[in-house]
């Protein structure tokens, strides 16, 4: 026995179950190269049984749960099912005597999907997540960037597992209950697993008062201390007296920002918060992206949710042709001539991703609708719906689309972001890039601490941005806009259009910003608040006060905004490799209390974009203002919403022949 387990080279060999030799008969390691068929292996499992029998007997009992799971594991991978689940649920009973493992959970569900048991893997698979959840909660803040990331994903391995189980479930018999517990988990982590974070970093941006800052020093350094008690398991008095403190500290917080009072109501949200904002005539459409594999989730306002899950070969097909169609798109970027009608090639591409994207299954349940809420997630957040090509055109030509990142963030806009305002406009347009306004907002980065935003981070985000170059439309834009609006309009122009005067804007009717926008595509970078911003005037100069990244402006006084119009690149790119990243700066917009964000999914053509923004903004000044210039009640949004007005406004160019490239990049996000 000594022998074989020297062979098989077990992590746990120092606990010493050497000495019990005698009492086992082990004949060999099962790791050993020689041992290669089933049948060996089969001819070891009562040795296997002895192990474990004699196990429970002995102090190491409680030490050994790895040893069983692993040996669990080669069952599993050799294909004896049926013993790799007894395995691990030796391995189960050892370890929950120490705290709840959702990998021998996760392992117990793979094993019962490969079985075709699906009922019994969507069980364990459910009970694997929670636990998980649960953990990542309790170790979050304990943790480095980088431990961090590993759970974020590690996230999307235990969510799929469990939705496809869930799915496969369904097909044989109607598993709601199942479908609908499926859907809660989804919509909490999507795209809110750093909110918490998020939020307590913004609030170190905007608020001055040292007590409340000392109070939110207190939070995390208790959150810490409590992170480390649960991991421990320790004292459990102390931990109860710990959480009540922490709770106390919270309703403290609350008290003195909205916004954290907004991320902890918005913390647990069901079908229920949902369904209250979904019209009667559209569905809820949100697409889940895990381990490479797409899945959607199909939701109406009676509550009814419907589960889909594409399999990994047309998972990686609409990947394909997406990636496909965006160097189509880099290569128009980057052409001097104006290609304006769409390729054979290009309509093939989006015809192809129209038909596995909306598959037989997926059709038939949208086929009484044409207005639709999506939230995307994968490549697809870079992939605006209203180019696919469908038997009868663009996807737009007969469907009306509204965006939002996350299931929390539509609630958000509802919920929160309802109050009125003022009727004039902000335009921020053509920044002076080389000069720095006259005092300019800084970041107070030394005061930032947080696990996911300290200095080095901001600094390394900030210098890695390139410089930028003004463009001609620019202007074009900004004169098109004030013919529009006359006197309802504030022009912060050149080294005017800077934080400083941004941050002294207070909560106007529409926000619109002409200039680019960044994207930073560092792994390293956990927080995605950092990793996109827009230019203002000073973002070439040597402090860089210009490059604003979402972060910085999560203090803006935004509440009751109709709409902030991102007429700028590339702002709602996100990063591929992380599919718990959102679009940042429309979320934080968002955030700062606005009910609609447009954004772009490419880098924009200069001379279509002004033109595109002057028939959005006409159509806007038509359903909207009344003769004297003021913002009519909006008491119908079907007519006079501010996606259909962009719809209007894409399908003047589509009449014209133009390219997708030329008016599909912007799509509005919210409400």
């Amino acid at each position: 026995y000594k022998l074989a387990y020297n062979i098989y080279n077990h992590p746990l060999a120092e606990f010493s179950l050497t000495g019990y030799a005698d009492k086992l008969e082990i004949v060999g390691s099962t790791r050993t190269p020689s041992i290669s068929t089933k049948e060996l292996m089969k001819s070891n499992m009562q040795n296997y049984d002895k192990m474990v029998k004699f196990q429970q007997q002995t102090e190491a009992y409680r030490t050994s749960w790895i040893y069983f799971i692993d040996s669990g594991a080669l069952l599993h991978e050799m294909g004896f099912l049926k013993n790799a689940i007894k395995y691990y649920n030796v391995s189960k009973e050892v370890f929950e005597g120490i705290k709840p493992e959702p990998l021998i959970n996760l392992n117990i569900a793979t094993a019962y999907h490969g079985l075709k048991d699906y009922n019994n893997a969507a069980e364990y698979a459910q009970k694997a997540y929670i636990d998980f959840d649960n953990n990542r909660k309790e170790s979050f803040k304990n943790l480095q960037s980088s431990d961090q990331k590993k759970f974020l994903e590690n996230n999307g391995l235990y969510l799929l597992t469990l939705v496809d189980s869930i799915y496969q479930a369904t097909q044989s018999n109607k598993a709601n209950a199942l479908i609908s517990s499926a859907f809660d988990f989804f919509i909490n982590s999507k795209g809110s697993l750093l909110d918490k974070e998020n939020t307590i970093a913004m609030m170190k941006y905007y608020i001055a008062d040292k007590s409340i800052l000392d109070k939110i020093e207190q939070f995390e350094a208790k959150q810490r201390i409590l992170a480390e008690l649960n991991i421990q398991k320790k004292d459990k008095n102390e931990i109860k007296k710990l959480e009540k403190e922490i709770d106390g500290i919270e309703l403290e917080l609350a008290s003195a920002s909205e916004k954290f009072q907004e991320e902890k109501k918005l913390e647990k949200i069901t079908i229920s918060d949902i369904a209250n904002y979904i019209n009667n005539d559209e569905l809820y459409i949100d697409f889940g992206y895990a381990k490479e594999q797409y899945f959607v989730f199909i939701a109406d306002n009676k509550k009814n949710i419907d589960l889909f899950v594409y399999s990994y070969q047309d998972s990686k097909k609409i990947n394909d042709l997406i990636n496909n169609f965006r160097k189509d798109i880099e290569k128009l970027t980057k052409s001097s001539e104006q290609n304006h009608t769409i390729s054979k090639e290009n309509t093939e591409t989006l015809s192809s991703l129209y038909k596995l994207i909306f598959n037989k299954n997926i059709s038939q349940k949208l086929s009484k609708y044409n207005k639709f809420i999506v939230s995307s997630d994968g490549a697809l957040r870079l992939m605006p719906f209203e180019a696919l090509i469908t038997g009868s055109g663009y996807f737009i030509e007969n469907n009306d689309i509204r965006y939002i990142m996350s299931a929390k963030e539509f609630v958000r806009t509802h919920r929160f972001n309802t109050s009125d305002t003022k009727n004039h406009m902000a335009v921020f347009s053509d920044p002076a890039y080389d000069k720095v306004s006259s005092s300019s907002v800084k970041a107070n980065i030394s005061d930032i601490n947080t696990t996911n935003v300290n200095e080095e981070v901001m600094t390394r985000a900030v210098n890695s941005v390139e410089f930028f170059t003004r463009l001609k439309g620019f202007k074009e834009e900004e004169e098109a806009i004030k013919g529009i609006f006359a006197d309802n309009i504030d022009v912060y122009s050149r080294e005017n259009a800077s934080l400083e005067n941004m941050f002294k804007v207070t909560s106007p009717k529409i926000l619109h910003v002409t200039t680019h926008g960044f994207f930073i595509n560092d792994h390293n970078i956990l927080n995605p608040m950092l990793k996109s911003g827009i230019a203002l005037s000073g973002a070439n100069t040597k402090t860089k006060d210009g490059v604003v990244t979402a972060l910085k402006l999560s203090g803006l006084n935004l509440q009751g905004t109709d709409m902030v119009v991102l007429s700028a690149c590339e702002t709602g790119v996100v990063d591929m490799a992380d599919t718990n990243s959102v679009a940042a700066l429309p979320k934080t917009f968002m955030q700062a209390g606005v009910k609609n964000v447009m954004m772009s999914l490419w880098k924009v053509d200069d001379k279509q974009t002004v033109g595109l923004m002057r028939d959005f903004y006409n159509n806007i000044k038509n359903f909207n203002l009344n003769e004297n210039g003021g913002w009519k009640n909006q008491t119908d949004n079907k007519t006079n919403g501010y996606n259909i007005l962009l719809k209007n406004a894409k399908l003047n160019m589509i009449k014209q022949g133009l390219h997708p490239y030329y008016w599909a990049a912007f799509i509005i996000n919210g409400e």
